[in-house]
């Protein structure tokens, strides 16, 4: 049975030598490629899975999408308001948020994307709903990943 969800909660480490360092790696690296082995996906090497944060800082971010949101923002200034501008109406985002959700499944098309990113961003830094709050979930699946064929 292929285990679907990797805790990162172990407190074994293991040595390994990286850049002529020895370091002790917890044991969720060897868990993780166990894991990705038992659902047919290749193993990270250490270097795949410890790039330095400058490589992350290039790799995990689209500047691409970022300049998209950015014009779209600056449009929605003319149209909605400028963000926390105190004249501003209250808008429903998240319906909206699903509503786009829904468009980008029927049609594919990345300006929902944008559009649910910028409403994200919006909600989170003018959202007032009393329950809103900042707790980070624990470490676990934040998506889900689609079965290999």
């Amino acid at each position: 049975m292929a285990y679907h969800y990797m805790s990162y909660d172990f407190n074994i480490y293991l040595p390994f030598n990286i850049q002529g360092l020895i370091m002790l790696e917890p044991i969720s690296f060897f868990g993780m490629n166990a894991w990705r082995r038992s659902v047919g996906m290749s193993e990270y090497t250490m270097d795949q899975y410890y790039p330095d944060i400058a490589t992350l800082r290039v790799s995990e971010w689209s500047d691409e999408f970022e300049d998209a949101m950015h014009v779209r923002m600056v449009m929605g200034a003319f149209r909605y308001g400028r963000l926390n501008a105190a004249y501003k109406p209250e808008f429903d985002r998240l319906s909206s948020i699903r509503d786009r959700i829904k468009l980008y499944y029927d049609d594919r098309n990345d300006e929902h994307l944008v559009d649910i990113a910028n409403l994200c961003l919006c909600e989170y830094v003018e959202g007032k709903h009393p329950k809103k709050h900042w707790d980070p979930l624990p470490h676990g699946d934040h998506t889900t990943m689609k079965p290999t064929t």
